[in-house]
């Protein structure tokens, strides 16, 4: 025997603006691209700030070497004459 089909007692609520899900599309993906841009230049700010920090230590443990040595073979007598 056949059961009637009918509608439900409740509607389903509507949004009271609707929009095409061709537009939403679009716009998170602009979104998505958008924050990628930003996290890829932050990420390369870090990396660089990262590579001149770096440089500075090396630089300044080069000098202090060249500081110490020049110190030390000022200290050290002449070497004698032939």
């Amino acid at each position: 025997m056949p059961v009637p089909k009918t509608k439900p007692a409740t509607s389903m609520p509507q949004a009271s603006t609707p929009e095409p899900a061709s537009h939403a599309m679009p716009e998170q993906e602009e979104f998505r691209q958008h924050v990628r841009r930003l996290t890829m230049s932050a990420v390369r700010e870090m990396t660089r700030t990262s590579h001149v920090q770096g440089a500075r230590v090396v630089d300044r443990s080069i000098r202090g070497r060249m500081h110490f040595q020049s110190s030390w073979v000022s200290q050290r007598a002449p070497p004698p004459l032939l």
